[in-house]
């Protein structure tokens, strides 16, 4: 029983970074569409985690999460100079669960499996 809780406690450690990246990617995603619409439709009219559009479509969504990961800031980035600061607040948060958040939760996982055998 023990083993399983090292896992749970770092993911639920980890789990206030997930959604902070995806609360602050909706808010990148609302001023773009607010603010840059043409951008929006060129990136393919990407809905967020809970901000979505009727119009809007899941795929490019994808396409600009994975993005984030990337350390050349995207093109389309220079056109939105007020969107700048919270799409590098976005990106750090990404980071941060994808770089530091899974590799210890998979970590996590590793050395219960290995305690509880």
């Amino acid at each position: 029983m023990i083993p399983i809780l090292i896992p749970a406690l770092v993911f639920l450690a980890a789990l206030p970074v997930l959604v902070r990246a995806l609360v602050l990617r909706d808010r990148l995603l609302a001023g773009l569409y607010q603010g840059h619409r043409e951008l929006w439709v060129q990136l393919g009219r990407p809905n967020g985690w809970m901000w979505r559009v009727p119009e809007g479509s899941w795929f490019p969504e994808i396409r600009i999460s994975f993005g984030m990961l990337r350390s050349t800031p995207p093109t389309w980035l220079s056109n939105a100079p007020d969107l700048q600061d919270l799409y590098y607040s976005c990106r750090r948060m990404a980071r941060l669960w994808n770089f530091v958040a899974m590799p210890l939760f998979a970590a996590a996982m590793i050395i219960s499996a290995v305690v509880a055998s």
